[in-house]
């Protein structure tokens, strides 16, 4: 058996997640924030966070999991993408997406809001280093990345990006119209 093939007793699992609540609200508390703490279950914890950034609120979750053992976070970012763009916004997220490896954006299409996710395997437990290195990650790709997602957003398409989606929109409309 590999190590995240294990089987954990509920006496383990509550074990680690008594850790990883407790680092988390200590890590938070160190880097001065506030968080809205929510116990879901036995099993997982959601800490909730908003951060002005250079473009507005972002919100900011922390997700524990004990089954798997998993940390997610994950940025929502303040855009919301209006429903008539929903396609060629859902198209970027495609293509941002496919080299990557770890982490992705998705775009909530009740709410419209686009986040971005990065979810993490933990082995023992949930360290600061862990947390400082996967709020790095999110929050630096997630303000970085979504300036181009936000034109789309909205529909603020460079010539070329507005030839290539008509182009695409017209061949799709023809073809379900001929359907």
């Amino acid at each position: 058996m590999g190590k995240f093939d294990q089987v954990a007793s509920s006496e383990e699992n509550k074990a680690f997640m008594d850790q990883a609540v407790s680092t988390v609200r200590d890590w938070i508390a160190e880097n001065q924030w506030k968080s809205d703490e929510t116990s879901l279950s036995e099993e997982e914890t959601l800490f909730d966070m908003a951060f002005n950034l250079e473009n507005g609120i972002y919100r900011v979750r922390i997700n524990i999991e004990s089954i798997p053992r998993e940390l997610k976070a994950e940025v929502v970012i303040p855009v919301i993408v209006e429903s008539k763009y929903s396609y060629i916004v859902c198209e970027e997220i495609v293509k941002r997406n496919f080299n990557r490896r770890f982490g992705a954006f998705q775009y909530d299409m009740i709410s419209g809001d686009l986040i971005y996710r990065y979810s993490v395997m933990v082995e023992d437990q949930i360290t600061e280093n862990m947390l400082d290195w996967a709020m790095a990650i999110i929050i630096s790709t997630a303000t970085q990345e979504a300036s181009d997602i936000r034109r789309y957003s909205v529909g603020r398409l460079k010539d070329k990006e507005k030839a290539e989606v008509l182009s695409k929109i017209t061949s799709l409309v023809k073809d379900l119209t001929e359907a």
